[in-house]
């Protein structure tokens, strides 16, 4: 019986330290402005150095596509293996793979060459932790308190702290609806519904070869100022032929990687991703 009594008390000392951080450990998105849009907005670009081309620029849609687009983007990525000797993804290749989306498409392409050389920007567990650490809390977003640089540094002791903390946020937000007639039920299908609608328009710009920056407050929760920092640095210590499949948000607007290379003295020729892989379908 005893040891029934410190189990109950366990769990719930566990479940009140997580409230307690779900509840006060955490701030709103700041009052941030989106980057501002470049000349250059394509998804897609041969980067040169020098008169000299260094490697390729591709962004991507992560979500899923239809049958011809993957094989379509298949063939694409055979054909442009064939030119260089390095790829560089956000995370490792395989993570990637069975997505139905476009680094999907490029997993199926490289899993057939031995000679390329399979790189990635950040480990799997900092994205995880990234995505954990903004929880729908009540009738908002909140944000938890820690650092870009402290999740850079302990991707896996940070994605495990985000998601005990997200564990609890369903009971909290269950007990919030009780008393204010399903005021998070409410927020979280106004919210689902805007990134439908969002998703959708991200999507018809992707075909049209137009990348779109993030909203402020997806840039913020997805740091993507730090990581395009991060991705554009391993970019410039490369050696020649590489080519790089990221987000095309990552593409797009001031901070951006396309910002960094032109900062850093690359000259970019942008064209339509989508388009050049799916022409001839």
């Amino acid at each position: 019986m005893i040891i029934i009594y410190i189990l109950v008390f366990g769990l719930l000392l566990r479940a009140s330290i997580l409230a307690s951080l779900a509840l006060w450990w955490n701030h709103n998105t700041p009052d941030l402005s989106k980057r501002k849009e470049l000349e250059h907005n394509s998804t897609g670009y041969n980067v040169y150095k020098n008169g000299k081309q260094v490697g390729t620029l591709i962004g991507s849609f992560h979500l899923q596509l239809n049958y011809t687009e993957q094989e379509a983007l298949t063939q694409y990525f055979k054909k442009q293996l064939e030119k260089h000797q390095t790829v560089f993804t956000e995370v490792p290749l395989t993570h990637l793979a069975n997505t139905g989306g476009v680094e999907d498409t490029l997993y199926r392409a490289a899993s057939t060459n031995t000679n390329i050389t399979l790189n990635y920007f950040e480990p799997l567990s900092h994205q995880q932790a990234l995505l954990a650490r903004s929880i729908i809390l009540f009738n908002g977003i909140k944000h938890l308190n820690s650092k870009y640089q402290w999740i850079h540094k302990r991707p896996e002791l940070a994605k495990i702290l985000h998601q005990q903390i997200l564990s609890i946020t369903p009971l909290l937000n269950t007990i919030y609806n009780l008393f204010t007639d399903n005021a998070h039920t409410k927020f979280v299908a106004e919210h689902q519904q805007k990134g439908l609608a969002r998703k959708t328009e991200n999507f018809k710009a992707y075909q049209q070869g137009t990348a779109l920056p993030l909203t402020a407050e997806e840039g913020y929760m997805l740091c993507m100022d730090e990581r395009d920092s991060l991705y554009s640095n391993k970019l410039l210590a490369a050696e020649d032929g590489w080519l790089t499949v990221v987000g095309a948000a990552h593409l797009a607007g001031t901070n951006s990687i396309v910002d960094y290379l032109i900062q850093a003295g690359y000259e970019l020729q942008g064209f339509n991703a989508y388009q050049e892989a799916t022409q001839d379908r």
